[in-house]
């Protein structure tokens, strides 16, 4: 059997079974150098002594791993190495190499492993020093059983016993998901990881965190694998979360596609606000169908903690998302006041990614994560989901991660034109039907008074249909003009 403490695994004898097991003698916990400068305190000689010391204990703890270990002698060891190390960096990076295993076995695939390698390489060259990075584990099935089905645990398990061949014959039959022998490895590496970043944020060792992972896991459904996802890495760390005394949790999923899997966990739940930005187009971008609607906002307890936002069209950028954060996300998250936030962080709504067709910039990441960085006193967890073009992953992680450090925002490109039309419409559209549940908004949204202006200045033979075309292309100019005092506007007056 193996227990957690904290970010690092001791191993105590055989493995649990339907556990896979810790591969011998891999690191578990690697600590970033950190420039420290030299004072003449005496506080800071003693922290420098007391760091060193920890190091030396944590050599020992790695190098020691066959002994037998007090499980509260290791927590007093590692209360030592992360408070220490905690004194000269806030953010906490969690990665394992482990994931990299899970790669298809012919042809290409979008969600390949140089996704999070190249971010991991990215973040451990130009930002030396800014985070700790620790390693994953793998998580139990205790810890999936809060989300999934022992039926999908049953079949997941199962494809270990697959030749190479019978797990390419089984792509055919799932969608858009594809085996191979690492699948099953990977996928519990990226939720243990995720649930061990979680327990250093809710223990307070860390403000911030993100998680470099993969595959990614906010399609998978309880009961199947769906989307490039295997497992449903955010909702099981959010019970987590619970479960270590948070009443409330926020999960805010940017990813282009709509979060199908992480819905249906939380819809009748409200101590978990699920807000979803994607593309809709009208219910046919995947996932497809109505799940991705404004419309769908929870049912019984949940209703109104379900909110999406449906972008009906392709091109939409930093300013149509922060536009959404302004009117929408943070007035109810002020209201919501969660003691945990969770970003499911896709950057396939990047600009140059394949799939989305959109164009978010790093600078418009960094930016919507410093909004969320006002919320649960900070404590942030940013956990990676898709996105395809590994130049936008690169850059977009390392402005997020920059930003959760405390580094000086970066400038957003000005704004050339009007914010597009339809999206303004599908936020003020959401503002009005989150009216019903959520104080913080006004009944009254800014198209509705856009419209009776417009239908007041039009001649009596124009038609309601002219009259509502002439109201969207006027939303974003007239938007500018009443300034909206109730809430500031981002980025239109640039």
């Amino acid at each position: 059997m193996e227990y957690a403490t904290d970010a690092v695994t001791v191993a105590t004898s055989a493995p649990e079974e339907g556990v896979i097991p810790r591969e011998e003698g891999e690191p578990v916990v690697e600590e970033k150098e950190v420039d420290v400068e030299e004072e003449d305190s005496s506080d800071s000689v003693e922290s420098l002594s007391t760091m060193r010391a920890a190091d030396e204990a944590a050599s020992r703890l790695e190098g020691g791993r066959e002994a037998v270990v007090g499980e509260e002698q290791t927590e007093e060891l590692l209360c030592m190495i992360v408070n220490q190390r905690r004194q000269l960096t806030r953010t906490v990076v969690g990665y394992d190499e482990r994931m990299l295993k899970h790669c298809i076995i012919e042809g290409i695939h979008p969600e390949r492993p140089m996704r999070i390698a190249a971010i991991v390489e990215e973040l451990r060259r130009s930002l030396k020093g800014k985070f700790m990075e620790i390693h994953g584990r793998v998580a139990t099935d205790k810890e999936l059983l809060v989300c999934h089905t022992q039926k999908h645990l049953n079949y997941m398990a199962h494809l270990l016993k697959l030749s190479v061949e019978e797990l390419d014959d089984l792509e055919d039959s799932h969608e858009s998901v594809y085996f191979s022998p690492g699948t099953e490895l990977a996928a519990r590496v990226a939720v243990g990881t995720l649930i061990d970043v979680t327990t250093l944020l809710m223990k307070n060792r860390f403000h911030n965190g993100a998680a470099v992972i993969r595959p990614p896991g906010h399609h998978c459904e309880s009961h199947r694998p769906r989307g490039f996802c295997y497992y449903n890495n955010v909702p099981v760390a959010a019970h987590h979360a619970l479960q270590m005394g948070a009443k409330r949790v926020l999960i805010v999923d940017w990813d282009v596609h709509h979060g199908n899997g992480i819905q249906d966990m939380f819809y009748d739940d409200p101590r978990v606000l699920y807000i979803s930005l994607h593309r809709y187009d009208e219910g046919t971008f995947y996932p497809s169908g109505t799940w991705g609607s404004m419309q769908r906002t929870g049912q019984g307890a949940g209703v109104g903690y379900n909110i999406n936002i449906p972008w009906e069209c392709d091109s939409v950028g930093d300013h149509e998302y922060l536009y959404a954060f302004e009117r929408v996300i943070m007035p109810i998250a002020r209201q919501f006041d969660p003691d945990m936030v969770f970003v499911s962080s896709g950057f396939d709504a990047a600009e140059g990614d394949p799939l989305g067709g959109c164009s978010v910039t790093p600078a418009g990441y960094a930016h919507m994560t410093h909004h969320l960085m006002s919320l649960a006193s900070g404590r942030v967890l940013v956990a990676l989901e898709g996105g395809y073009y590994i130049k936008a992953l690169k850059k977009s992680m390392k402005a997020i991660v920059q930003t959760l450090a405390g580094d000086r925002l970066p400038r957003l490109k000005p704004l050339k034109g009007p914010l597009l039309a339809s999206c303004v419409q599908v936020v003020e559209d959401v503002r009005r039907l989150m009216s019903e549940q959520w104080s913080c908004l006004p009944s009254i949204d800014v198209s509705t008074l856009l419209l009776d202006s417009t239908l007041a200045q039009l001649p009596p033979e124009n038609s309601l249909e002219a009259a509502t075309d002439a109201a969207v292309q006027a939303v974003v100019p007239a938007v500018d003009d009443m300034q909206l005092a109730e809430v500031p506007i981002h980025g239109l007056n640039v």
